[in-house]
């Protein structure tokens, strides 16, 4: 058996690096085709609660190139109940990468419901990121979450979107 047959975290991140490549060269969809060609749904599944810290990491990026229902729940799962917080952090990014309504419903779902100030934070930082289908109405709300990153995150991209302060 090789070194990759035997450790499935290792083999992730080489999967995780030639997409990266592919993903600069030649764009998102290449990227994407590359993805669903080298790993299945249930490795990645696997790694993203079974793996190392920087397996997991690389799991997310590849999940953003799945782009699905299955795949955005699987992130916010992470975002909400992984243990290291740059795992989450992590999450919250790629789900505001993924720029898909399901995604972002997810994002918005966490800043109303999660009661860490720390992952809605992430959570709003990630939804201010993304230049796409921001709901407003989440935004608005968030002005006045008692987190104070939370209302600055949301006052900024309110600021972005109408170019002057909300609050």
């Amino acid at each position: 058996m090789t070194a990759l047959e035997q450790d499935p975290d290792l083999d992730l991140l080489r999967v995780a690096a030639k997409v990266e490549l592919v993903h600069n060269a030649q764009g998102f969809e290449a990227a994407r085709a590359t993805v669903l060609t080298a790993v299945d749904w249930l490795r990645v599944e696997h790694v993203l609660t079974h793996g190392s810290e920087l397996a997991r990491r690389a799991a997310l990026y590849l999940c953003v190139f799945f782009g699905d229902r299955a795949a955005v729940h699987a992130v916010g799962q992470v975002l909400r109940y992984d243990s290291v917080q740059t795992v989450r952090r992590d999450a919250a990014r790629r789900l505001a990468m993924m720029e898909t309504p399901a995604a972002h419903d997810e994002l918005r779902w966490i800043i109303s419901v999660e009661s860490d100030p720390e992952i809605r934070d992430a959570a709003a930082n990630a939804l201010r990121q993304s230049a796409t289908a921001v709901d407003l109405g989440t935004l608005w709300r968030a002005l006045d979450d008692e987190n104070p990153s939370v209302a600055a995150a949301a006052n900024d991209a309110l600021t972005r979107i109408f170019g002057a302060p909300a609050a």
